[in-house]
């Protein structure tokens, strides 16, 4: 299948789903890479799936891990969510950056099509509030005159993505799974998206573990955009709005009587 034949297959979303996770299932399979004679290695994961887990126990998540989490089921369920988490493997392509891609399970029945290519990212109408890219390299991107830098983050950023947690080179599959969990536990505690990030790192280097703890395990994470907790319900409503404002125009006008009066 291809991506065009996907997106014209896809039914309308029922209903809207606060979180989304989805934690492919990797068979040791080659892809090839457009632009290069190269081939990466899809190897097998096995902390991806704890966090999709911890992530349904914990938020209540809708997950999709294994062969469920297929490029299928991500284009039908993906622009349901409020917040939307991916777990796998992710490549940035330095020579032809618009086929930096994510790949997803290969459906176990139809075998069908796994990459999701950057150029593709914006057709799919997603626009959660925050988006957690928990893949190699998935903020990282050649910088092109004028355009920025063209990674995963800048294609759902560009898709309507108000938040983005990344990474700047390949991530450890333990170390991932241990920084979402701390990092989620954080956000449903209050803290802000910088904040949650920053409590998630410190908890690597507050370990010490001889590995662990260094640098390169917990400073790849990044955050972009809207530092809002997007797990937060709390918001203006129409009707609070609209009292908000009948206020501010009660008190505008009688102000304005009451010079009139002393006039």
């Amino acid at each position: 299948k291809t991506l065009e034949i996907l997106l014209a297959g896809k039914k309308a979303p029922s209903g809207q789903t606060s979180v989304l996770a989805f934690a492919p299932h990797y068979k040791q399979e080659a892809i090839k890479l457009i632009g290069s004679d190269d081939q990466m290695m899809l190897t097998p994961l096995v902390y991806n799936m704890e966090e999709v887990s911890y992530l349904e126990k914990k938020l209540r998540a809708a997950i999709y891990s294994g062969y469920r989490a297929s490029l299928e089921n991500f284009i039908q369920y993906a622009p349901t969510a409020d917040v939307l988490h991916l777990s796998g493997h992710a490549f940035s392509n330095d020579r032809y950056p618009q086929y930096s891609f994510f790949a997803f399970s290969k459906d176990s029945l139809s075998g069908g099509e796994q990459i999701l290519p950057l150029i593709d990212i914006e057709q799919l109408g997603i626009n959660a509030r925050m988006v957690f890219l928990n893949g190699c390299r998935t903020g990282y991107g050649p910088i092109q005159k004028g355009e920025g830098a063209l990674s995963l983050q800048r294609a759902f950023a560009s898709a309507g993505v108000g938040s983005m947690v990344t990474t700047l080179w390949p991530v450890d599959d333990q170390t991932a799974s241990r920084i979402t969990r701390d990092f989620y536990t954080s956000l449903s505690g209050g803290h802000h998206i910088p904040t949650a990030l920053q409590q998630s790192s410190l908890g690597l280097i507050d370990s010490r573990d001889p590995v662990y703890s260094h640098p390169y395990f917990w400073s790849s994470y990044v955050a972009y955009g809207l530092w809002d907790n997007p797990l937060s319900t709390v918001g203006l409503s129409p009707w609070f709005v609209g009292i908000l404002i009948g206020g501010v125009l009660t008190v505008a006008a009688a102000l304005f009587y009451k010079r009139r009066l002393n006039a």
